[in-house]
Parts: C-alpha cells; structure tokens; sequence
C-alpha cells in the first residue's frame, strides 16, 4: 500500500468534498421543491384553520406532500436508471434523507394522533439530524445554524398551541428545506454557468 503524503491526503479530502457539494448542488431542486410544498401546506392549512375549516386543513397535506412524493420518486427512478448502477446504494445522506421522509410520513399519516403535542417535533426532528449531517459533511455553516434553528423551533412546538403547528412547520420547512435549497441551486447554476 502507498503512503500518502499530507498534501495528497488534503488534495483527496477536498476532492471528495468537491463531489459530495456538486451532488447536493444537482440536487437543490429537490430541497426547494419540499421546502415550497411543505410552506404552502404549512400556510394552507393555518388559513383553513382559521377560516373555520379546521375539519378539512389536512387534506392540504396530502394534496401537497402525495404528488411532490411521486415527482422526486418518478425523477430519482429515471436518472438512477440513466447512471446505471454503478452509484447505486452508495449515497448514504441521500439514504438518510429517504428514511426521515419515510418516518415523517409514518408519523403524519399513520401514527399521528400518538403523539399528541409532540407530533410536529417528531415530523421534524429526524430532518434536522439529517439537515445537520449534511451541513457538516459539506462544511456548510449557515446550514449548521439552520439546523440547530430548526431543531429548538421543533422542541418548542411542544410548548406552542396546537393551532400555530402548522405555522411551526412552515418555519422549519423554510429553515431546512428552502434556504438551502435556494443556496444550492444559485451554486449549482454558477458552476454550469446557466
């Protein structure tokens, strides 16, 4: 085995950084597309509520959280079938944020009148631990504070009126989903110069 010398060991580092940082970049839409879906939910169903329609505010969640679920499937499906296999099953954040979509959609759908105050923060938190491995991965401060942000606004929600929740979602949406999303995609259209 050869032995590396710092700076090659430093120049890999940065490499692997570079394509980690890339990758997320190609994947910014993906961010901004759940980060507006799950905002106009949050604002949606605060306005249902207080229009009196608080019976029929979750339909909003599912009219928004379905359709954005099979568009990001459909579009992963088709560019995993046009990398071919080789990447497969090696990208381990994008795994990460597949299981917290998973168990949000778990608790929201199938397991939410079993947590009673605490149902946003459990919506929730598994998003800011990924949020957090993926700003430390890129070494992406702002999102650093975003995360640790959203992570107090979703332990606080415990102690909020249930009728602000869905404005909680809304902010911590913004917080993991958007503001990076956003960041993402202005780098990634710098970078292919669109």
């Amino acid at each position: 085995m050869e032995r590396l010398d710092t700076q090659d060991s430093l120049r890999i580092i940065r490499t692997v950084i570079e394509q980690r940082r890339q990758a997320y970049e190609e994947n910014g839409i993906f961010l901004l597309l759940w980060g507006a879906l799950v905002v106009i939910a949050g604002l949606g169903q605060y306005v249902m509520i207080h229009m009196g329609r608080g019976e029929h505010s979750g339909w909003v969640w599912i009219f928004t959280m379905v359709p954005g679920f099979v568009v990001t499937f459909i579009s992963k499906f088709v560019s995993g079938y046009k990398r071919g296999r080789a990447k497969k099953g090696t990208d381990l954040l994008g795994w990460l944020w597949a299981m917290a979509g998973g168990l949000a959609l778990a608790t929201g759908f199938f397991f939410g009148g079993r947590f009673g105050a605490a149902f946003t923060a459990m919506i929730y938190l598994p998003f800011c631990v990924v949020a957090m491995a993926s700003a430390l991965s890129l070494k992406n401060y702002l999102w650093v504070g975003l995360s640790l942000l959203a992570t107090v606004i979703a332990y606080g929600s415990v102690f909020m009126a249930w009728k602000y929740h869905s404005l909680i979602s809304a902010a911590i949406a913004l917080l993991l989903f958007l503001i990076p999303g956003v960041q993402l995609f202005i780098h990634h259209k710098k970078r292919t110069h669109v």
